[in-house]
């Protein structure tokens, strides 16, 4: 799929961003990340909870990566953290989330509940029109990210997406009560293709 790197992104998804840096590093390290990422508009106004397109990958990448300067060596904790707290911001923005694990999680095994919960997580990662794919690995899974949503300018010697890994460990704790071993494999800003990230 030839994707366009800058694509735009719904509101919901930066306004998870900006709600969950909030959350890990207060209103006032929000504003001094949210300065230093010429993103000053979302001083006065959090992005609205809604379909809008109005957010971009360029800014999206952009936070993440005036956190990752700013905390240096310790950014992996405090990205992983702060992925944990978007996953939170999805499940109250979607309610309905917690009534269909209500339902159909009892008669689902471990195996099922991963693919459930993941393939929810690719639909709103990859929205509105983005390449995120979920596939088996054995007795685990694969999530392939073919975006830049986190990666768009960013060069790196390693993987770099740990706020996807603290979201996908987030969501597969709560869905499977389960703590398992999610990392990143392979990164755009490492010079592949797509991120890739192992589940179990």
């Amino acid at each position: 799929m030839n994707l366009s790197p800058d694509r735009s992104l719904p509101n919901y998804r930066m306004r998870w961003l900006v709600l969950a840096i909030e959350e890990q590093m207060g209103a006032h390290g929000l504003a001094m990340i949210l300065r230093q990422s010429d993103l000053t508009r979302y001083l006065q106004s959090v992005p609205p909870a809604n379909d809008g397109l109005q957010a971009q990958a360029a800014e999206y990448a952009r936070l993440l990566t005036t956190v990752r300067t700013y905390f240096g060596l310790g950014a992996r904790g405090t990205l992983t953290r702060i992925g944990r707290s978007i996953f939170r911001q999805q499940l109250a923005q979607r309610p309905l989330l917690n009534a269909r694990r209500k339902v159909i999680g009892p008669f689902l095994s471990t195996q099922s509940k991963l693919a459930w919960i993941l393939n929810q997580l690719a639909g709103e990662m990859a929205a509105p029109n983005g390449a995120v794919r979920v596939s088996r690995a054995g007795e685990g899974f694969w999530l392939v990210d073919e975006t830049f949503d986190r990666t768009l300018g960013v060069v790196a010697e390693q993987p770099i997406c740990w706020s996807v890994v603290g979201e996908l460990a987030e969501a597969v704790t709560w869905m499977t009560r389960e703590e398992l071993p999610i990392r990143e494999v392979d990164c755009r800003a490492a010079g592949k293709q797509a991120c890739r990230f192992a589940i179990l």
